[in-house]
């Protein structure tokens, strides 16, 4: 499933060039990759370990934090972890809900 283009890379289209600085872009998309995932909203068709591996990658290369609290919270109903509320915490600085739907 696609996930998101990253990075965006943009330039301004001449003559609207603000300040001389024709690679702060404003609206003219110059390149992306596109970057595809396994089916998140299907966690069951992952097992523990591609889902804990998914999101170490989601997190480190995509900083997509909210996609990894919601597949390590799916982790953690499998296998009985906290990896899921511990990453929460972390990231927000708040303790999960105890009936965290996911």
């Amino acid at each position: 499933m696609l996930h998101r283009f990253n990075p965006l890379v943009t330039r301004a289209v001449v003559p609207l060039v603000v300040a001389n600085k024709p690679h702060d872009g404003y609206g003219q998309l110059f390149w992306a990759d596109a970057v595809f995932i396994r089916d998140f909203t299907r966690p069951d068709h992952l097992d523990p370990d591609q889902l804990l591996r998914l999101a170490i990658i989601l997190h480190d290369c995509y900083a997509a934090y909210d996609l990894v609290a919601h597949l390590l919270l799916a982790r953690d109903r499998r296998v009985g972890s906290d990896l899921g509320d511990r990453y929460v915490e972390l990231a927000t600085g708040a303790r999960p809900s105890p009936a965290r739907p996911v």
